[in-house]
């Protein structure tokens, strides 16, 4: 059956498709949840978040390291910015191989605390880098009523 398929002119996409499975041992996922989400919702059954005003961001962070990295003693920091230019800073130990994390961002009917972006960072106890995901809106927080001391803190 596949090697007929495959004779079509198939290659192409059966390799793509092959070669296309995440790699990395770090995911990071960020969705928007209303009361549509909610079982509540569906089943028509009481309950207090099925407000209009129900509303809130999530964002995931999981992971998946070989035993190699594990050793380590991975320690895991999350920077969320939100529309407000506030930054929220999370911080925690690997203690298991494989394992998944969920923060919860109510917007509380104030769109300017919506999730503008985020960075992920994974550190060995000596303080290197392992791992690190961005939100491709991500860039180093300009402090303005700070003036910069070089070119080199400038990142320009």
């Amino acid at each position: 059956m596949v090697g007929k398929w495959l004779q079509k002119g198939n290659v192409l996409l059966f390799f793509v498709l092959c070669t296309s499975c995440y790699k990395g041992h770090l995911y990071v996922q960020q969705e928007n949840i209303d009361k549509k989400y909610l079982a509540s919702f569906y089943v028509d059954t009481p309950d207090p978040k099925k407000t209009d005003s129900f509303k809130e961001q999530n964002i995931y962070v999981s992971w998946d390291f070989p035993s190699s990295l594990f050793e380590k003693k991975l320690f895991i920091t999350l920077v969320v910015r939100l529309r407000n230019d506030e930054e929220k800073v999370f911080g925690w130990n690997i203690d298991q191989k494989r394992g998944i994390q969920t923060f919860r961002f109510p917007l509380e009917n104030d769109p300017k605390r919506k999730i503008l972006t985020y960075r992920v960072e994974v550190k060995t106890e000596k303080g290197e880098i392992v791992e690190e995901w961005k939100h491709h809106f991500w860039t180093k927080l300009v402090d303005i009523d700070r003036p910069q001391t070089s070119l080199e803190e400038s990142n320009f």
